[in-house]
């Protein structure tokens, strides 16, 4: 498990967490488990690691200190390209823990390469296990996927030890036919897939 050495943040503020920022610093929190809510920070370095690792689980070191934490957000700017802030919380290795996942779509389903609509309505889903058997994503098989068929979470195949809370009725993924006479701009809205809209945190929004 990856450590890193967070420090207490001993100055709060918008124009403190700029001037850490400036400095190759990234304010942060540690959280949960009954304990003292602590105001950090941590280099940029280590958190761009985090990201380009896809890590979750880790261990935060202040002083002598270890904690076992689940990275739960990571806040960006609102153009989604400079690191702001990023949260810890702490967690118990051996208790369960509820996080979201993504879903992983794996090939071009039958239906779609002979003309159907192919759409994806959901792209993650929340799951509950423990810290050690997060997967980084849900693989989702849709070769075999014909006209009028659909994924519903409750298809989707996962470890055993793994629990999907999510509505199990809910869609995933459907292929649909074309309507007929329908206009070429209309059928391109029709084929775009739904986007996710991260919610950005502009600096001035930050707490302290």
């Amino acid at each position: 498990m990856t450590t890193i050495a967070v420090e207490t943040r001993s100055l709060l503020g918008k124009n403190a967490c700029k001037k850490l920022r400036a400095n190759g610093r990234i304010p942060g929190t540690v959280y949960g488990q009954k304990k003292e809510v602590l105001s950090v920070e941590v280099s940029l370095e280590d958190v761009l690691s985090i990201i380009k690792k896809r890590e979750k689980i880790l261990q935060v070191q202040l002083n002598k200190e270890l904690d076992d934490v689940i990275v739960k957000e990571i806040h960006y700017d609102t153009f989604g390209e400079k690191i702001l802030h990023i949260d810890f919380c702490r967690i118990d290795m051996k208790a369960k823990i509820t996080v979201t996942v993504p879903l992983s779509f794996v090939g071009v389903p039958k239906g779609a390469k002979a003309g159907g609509i192919w759409q994806k309505f959901i792209q993650k889903v929340q799951i509950s296990c423990l810290p050690v058997e997060i997967p980084e994503s849900i693989a989702v098989p849709v070769e075999g996927l014909e006209l009028g068929q659909n994924i519903r979470i409750k298809d989707l195949v996962v470890a055993q030890t793994i629990e999907i809370k999510s509505d199990p009725e809910n869609i995933v993924t459907s292929v649909s036919a074309l309507k007929e006479e329908q206009p070429a701009g209309a059928a391109e809205e029709e084929r775009a897939e739904p986007q996710v809209i991260k919610k950005a945190k502009s600096e001035d929004e930050e707490e302290a």
